[in-house]
């Protein structure tokens, strides 16, 4: 019994110093390195290091806590770095591992685990970008946003305009405001949206949109309203459109002379319009329109002749205000002086019994132009406006004749009871002059007139108000209409 108990003593402390030889020889457990975080589909590389008492090579074998099945390295020299990529399927938090064995197969203990949190690491889902709730149909727009990247990354955004996709912006640095620009070409409620893209094209979701409502400009009024002369008789009104766009159209209105308000006569799409006022003459304005909407012109223009009230015209003889013209601008009459070249280009017309004296009997109304060759003899040769005339019977109130050559003279009479001339000047503007009966006395003659300051239009209907006066036989006045 003593015996046997003897011989198991040294045989337990042989295997206890062939155990402890053993542990001896084991590597020592890895250092581990490598990131903490990556995202699913990324490669990521971790790194081992371990000693082996001996100085032998050493293999590592990885666990990735992925389920995938560990296998071991190649091997490397003790205390030389393994580096090894790997790359996690799925999402989660993952406890690395790495143990290494030497060339006797002799095992380390595992390394201290890594946690490696799995997941995306892109750019972060914006807000909703900031801009105008409403905007005006292909008018800039612009919107902006902040941009975020979990690992401090630069960024680049892209704007869902909700007609289209914009271009990327350039990369931005992590926390930045990003700002486009966009017009919509057509009206209508539209969701902005951005994202945002790292170097690596990881790419966020789609931000919360944003609601913008695009409408159309306010309806502007028509602008540079111009009027013209048609056949002498119609009118055409011009304009241009201002602010407006498309789906617009305008009405041309008419207020008659002698009338109380204005009336729609002719509503188009164009930025032109001809009106027949059928002899009448009067106020024009023009509105624009769209829907229920309608916005008038801040410009009223008149085709109402400027009226001159009573002159007297001496006879060439007589005095020196024998001549009487018009500013072609304003229609406004002047009297001027037909011994005076200098006064050439301010008178058309001027007053004569075509004899070296004064007191007629016979008077006329003729072209400046004509003064130098009056048989009265005292008109200088100089530029003398080409002014013609042609004495009219009928109403006043009717277009004046077209210019021809054949009827419109360079002298007409004005010795009858009441002579009404109408006057073609040589800026082709018609007027109309009213006379009655000259005074053979003094040689003088009452006038007054109408012109009309729109080049070609024959229109002459005046007022028939204080405004529009005629001369009767004895000086005294009464109403234009009255024939």
């Amino acid at each position: 019994m003593r015996f046997c108990g003897w011989l198991r003593a040294p045989l337990f402390i042989l295997v206890l110093a062939v155990v402890g030889c053993h542990r001896e020889g084991r590597p020592s457990a890895p250092h581990l390195f490598g990131p903490q975080a990556g995202q699913p589909g990324e490669t990521l590389f971790f790194r081992a290091v371990a000693r082996d008492p001996q100085g032998g090579n050493l293999s590592y074998r990885f666990d990735w806590d992925d389920g995938s099945v560990p296998v071991w390295t190649t091997e490397l020299g003790s205390e030389d770095t393994f580096r090894l990529p790997h790359v996690f399927a799925d999402s989660g938090r993952r406890n690395v591992a790495v143990r290494c064995r030497n060339e006797a197969r002799l095992e380390s203990d595992p390394s201290v685990p890594l946690a490696v949190q799995v997941g995306f690491l892109g750019p972060v889902m914006p807000a909703s970008p900031l801009g105008l709730e409403q905007a005006v149909i292909d008018s800039m727009v612009v919107f902006t946003a902040s941009v975020q990247h979990v690992r401090g990354e630069s960024v680049a955004a892209q704007f869902g305009w909700g007609d289209t996709l914009g271009s990327w912006t350039g990369f931005a640095p992590t926390g930045a405001t990003v700002a486009d620009s966009h017009r919509y070409k057509q009206t209508g409620a539209f969701n902005v949206r951005v994202r945002a893209r790292d170097r690596a094209g990881n790419t966020s979701p789609w931000s919360v949109a944003a609601p913008v409502v695009v409408g159309l400009a306010p309806l502007g009024p028509p602008l540079n309203l111009r009027l013209s002369a048609m056949i002498g008789i119609q009118v055409r009104m011009k304009w241009e459109t201002g602010a407006n766009e498309d789906s617009v159209r305008y009405a041309v209105w008419f207020r008659q002379c002698d009338s109380a308000g204005f009336v729609k006569v002719v509503e188009v799409v164009g930025l032109y319009a001809d009106h027949d006022p059928l002899g009448a003459t009067g106020w024009y304005t023009v509105s624009a329109l769209r829907s229920n909407e309608e916005v008038f012109a801040a410009e009223t223009l008149t085709t109402v002749p400027v009226y001159s009230d009573t002159l007297v015209v001496r006879e060439l003889n007589a005095d020196s205000a024998s001549g009487y013209g018009w500013d072609s601008t304003s229609g406004a009459s002047h009297q001027g002086s037909m011994l005076d070249p200098a006064e050439a280009g301010r008178i058309d017309w001027y007053f004569t019994d075509l004899t070296p004296g004064y007191l007629g009997p016979t008077f006329y109304f003729a072209s400046a132009e004509f003064g130098p060759e009056d048989p009265g003899g005292v008109v200088p040769p100089g530029p003398w406006r080409r002014a013609r005339l042609m004495g009219i019977h009928g109403n006043v109130q009717d277009p004046l004749p077209e210019y021809d050559s054949l009827y419109y003279q360079r002298v007409v009479d004005a010795s009858s009871f009441q002579a009404n001339v109408a006057v073609y000047t040589p800026e082709g503007r018609y007027a109309l002059v009213s006379a009655y009966g000259p005074n053979s006395n003094d040689g003088s003659i009452k006038v007054v007139s109408w012109f009309q300051p729109i080049p070609g239009l024959r229109l002459i209907q005046h007022p028939k108000s204080a405004y529009g006066r005629r001369l009767t036989a004895d000086g005294q006045e009464s109403e234009a209409g009255s024939r």
